[in-house]
């Protein structure tokens, strides 16, 4: 994935987990289910964050269905658009 994630400083009220978080949801979004990610830690260290706000993005992502992560490996975006019910 050849996307550029834009996280704002300028985000009040936001920590830099949740702007971390929201542009990697936005990204997922954007691009769909199928594109590998770096692991946490290399993502961290092309994003200029610590590892530990990578990690718990990460996780929050994968809780809520829009990764799968995989040891060592890396992760995998798994969006799937939801269908509106009617």
């Amino acid at each position: 994935m050849s996307t550029y994630l834009q996280l704002k400083n300028s985000s009040p009220g936001r920590t830099k987990t949740e702007r971390v978080y929201g542009a990697l949801k936005a990204t997922v979004q954007q691009v769909g289910g199928g594109h590998r990610l770096p692991n946490a830690r290399q993502f961290a260290a092309l994003a200029g964050v610590s590892t530990g706000t990578a990690h718990t993005a990460y996780r929050r992502l994968e809780e809520e269905g829009y990764l799968r992560l995989y040891k060592r490996w890396g992760a995998l975006t798994h969006y799937m658009e939801q269908e509106h019910v009617r």
